[in-house]
This record gives structure tokens, C-alpha cells and sequence, in this order.
């Protein structure tokens, strides 16, 4: 049985795919090489600024899967707190 991928796999599977690391892909983006390596994790989830950029830069829509990662309920409030 085939599983869709995580959102973070997503954008780890786009980056590679262009053989970048996660360094180009930092500098492409003016970000912090934690940030996407936190992406990618699945800890934090790209801003909406990001995301837009991620998918002109993988020449995504915004329909096909986004980059950012699906948290449970438990996992917002303990974000929150």
C-alpha cells in the first residue's frame, strides 16, 4: 500500500530533487539554514510568504500537497502553551 507523503517529506523530496541542500535552499529564500532543516523536521511550518515562494521555486500550485506540516490538535495547544 502506498502512503501519501508528510507535507515536510514533500519538501525535502522537491529540494533534493533539484539537488540542492538545505543551505541553497535557505540562501534562495533569505532564511536561516534552521529554518528549513525545521521545515523539513516537520516542527515548524513555513509562513504563507514562504509557501508561495516554495511552490514558485518547485514550480508547485497551491493545489498540489503544500510544505507544511499537518499537527494534531494535542500538538497546536502544546505549541500554544
Amino acid at each position: 500500500m502506498k502512503r501519501n507523503p508528510k507535507p515536510n517529506d514533500v519538501l525535502r523530496q522537491a529540494r533534493e530533487e533539484r539537488g540542492w541542500t538545505q543551505r541553497r535552499l535557505a540562501d534562495e529564500l533569505s532564511v536561516d539554514v534552521q529554518t528549513v532543516s525545521s521545515w523539513e523536521r516537520g516542527i515548524r511550518s513555513p509562513l504563507l510568504e514562504f509557501r508561495h515562494q516554495l511552490c514558485t521555486l518547485f514550480s508547485k500550485t497551491p493545489e498540489q500537497p503544500d510544505f507544511s506540516p499537518q499537527f494534531s490538535i494535542e500538538q497546536r495547544e502544546e505549541k500554544v502553551d
